[in-house]
C-alpha cells in the first residue's frame, strides 16, 4: 500500500582501514571496520488484510551496522618458473542491532517469522520449537502421535559469519582461475 508520509532514509557512516604489503607486495592485507546507522529505515509491516494489502512501508526508526572485512593475499603462494599459484583468504563479519522502532514500540513483525526487536539484531528471526523432556527428548502427544509444539516463540541467533577462500594458478600464457568457499 502506497504511503504518503514516508520520509528518506538517513545513513551516517564511518569507515576506517589499512593496506599493507610486504616483501614486494607478494603479502598482502587489508582490514576495514565500519559502524553506520540508518534513521528513517524503511520496512514493510504487516497491516491487516482487511485493507485489501498484506502490508504498508512505513518509516520504523534507527538501524545498527557494525562490522569487520579482512584480505590477506599470498601472490604468488607457489611460484616454479611461469608456473604461479596465488591465494586469497577472506573473513567478514556484519552485525546489526535495531536501536528504535516507534515511539512506544518494542517489537514490529516483518514477515512470518522475522521481527525487529529493540536491542536485539535485525533481523531477529522467531520460531516455535517442541516441548521437551528434562533430558532433551521431544514430548509426543499420547493421542496423535506426533511432536508437541510449545506455546513461546525461541528467537534464533544468526549472526553470519563468513570465510572466503580464493585459490588461482597461473599456467604459461594461461590463467586459470579456480575457486573454491
Amino acid at each position: 500500500m502506497s504511503n504518503a508520509n514516508l520520509k528518506p532514509e538517513l545513513t551516517n557512516e564511518i569507515e576506517v582501514g589499512i593496506e599493507l604489503g610486504f616483501l614486494k607486495s607478494r603479502i598482502g592485507l587489508d582490514v576495514n571496520a565500519y559502524k553506520q546507522n540508518t534513521k528513517n529505515q524503511t520496512i514493510p509491516a504487516t497491516i491487516s488484510t482487511a485493507t485489501g494489502y498484506g502490508s504498508e512501508y512505513i518509516n520504523a526508526g534507527e538501524l545498527q551496522n557494525s562490522g569487520l572485512e579482512t584480505d590477506l593475499k599470498l601472490n604468488p603462494l607457489l611460484g616454479i618458473g611461469d608456473f604461479n599459484w596465488n591465494m586469497t583468504v577472506s573473513y567478514a563479519y556484519n552485525t546489526s542491532k535495531v536501536i528504535s522502532i516507534l515511539p512506544g514500540l518494542n517489537e514490529l513483525p516483518i514477515g512470518d517469522v522475522s521481527y525487529a526487536i529493540v536491542g536485539q539484531q535485525f533481523p531477529s528471526i522467531k520460531v516455535t520449537d517442541f516441548v521437551r523432556d528434562p533430558q532433551g527428548h521431544i514430548v509426543v502427544d499420547a493421542t496423535t502421535g506426533l511432536p508437541t509444539r510449545a506455546t513461546a516463540t525461541v528467537n534464533m541467533d544468526t549472526v553470519p559469519r563468513i570465510i572466503f577462500w580464493r585459490s588461482q594458478v597461473i599456467l604459461p600464457g594461461k590463467d586459470y582461475p579456480k575457486r573454491c568457499c
